[in-house]
């Protein structure tokens, strides 16, 4: 199985996912009837792609960083075949998705309820995230995918190396954000 059919599966997967929320929606009549069929599908599409989104681009980053800490840090990992190590990375961040909204929210609650700084908001982020996808990589390589083993501590090196990397890219585009917001107005 290659990298392009997993992603494919994990497209109609999260088509079949968004297919079934959009019909829970209607049956419990949070959203109207769509006017017409294309705006049915239309509508289901956003979702299954927004979920595929969410859940692939984060996934061939996982996939990217354990290549990168094998290539550059020795043989932590081992893997079958590259597709083994994808599907490893796209349940690892389902899973890590899952913890960390859980967890962010806490964090988010507790920084709003005690009124934390924002560089200790910073340091709490970073220390949950960093906790969800250490246990989301323990937990997938030793009870899960059978076709994975992590060495000497690679749970905790990829695992660093993910959360810095996945820090980084929110600190960059939330500063992003902030100077495109102060040139439009």
């Amino acid at each position: 199985m290659t990298v392009f059919f997993t992603v494919l599966l994990t497209l109609l997967c999260c088509l079949v996912i968004s297919s079934l929320v959009f019909m829970i929606l209607l049956k419990k009549e949070i959203v109207d009837t769509p006017p017409n069929h294309l705006a049915h599908a239309a509508f289901i599409g956003l979702v299954g792609f927004s979920l595929c989104f969410a859940v692939t681009v984060p996934s061939l980053v996982i996939y990217f960083a354990a290549i990168t800490v094998n290539h550059f840090s020795g043989e932590y990992i081992l893997y079958g075949s590259l597709s083994d190590l994808y599907i490893f990375s796209v349940v690892v961040s389902i899973l890590a998705f899952i913890y960390m909204l859980i967890l962010m929210v806490i964090v988010k609650g507790m920084t709003h309820v005690f009124k934390l700084p924002a560089w200790l908001a910073y340091i709490l982020e970073f220390i949950f995230a960093w906790a969800a996808v250490y246990f989301s990589i323990k937990y997938i390589s030793n009870h899960i995918i059978e076709n994975i083993a992590i060495f000497q501590d690679g749970e905790i090196l990829l695992s660093l190396f993910i959360t810095f990397l996945f820090s980084g890219l929110d600190i960059l585009f939330t500063h992003l954000d902030k100077i495109a917001k102060e040139k439009l107005g």
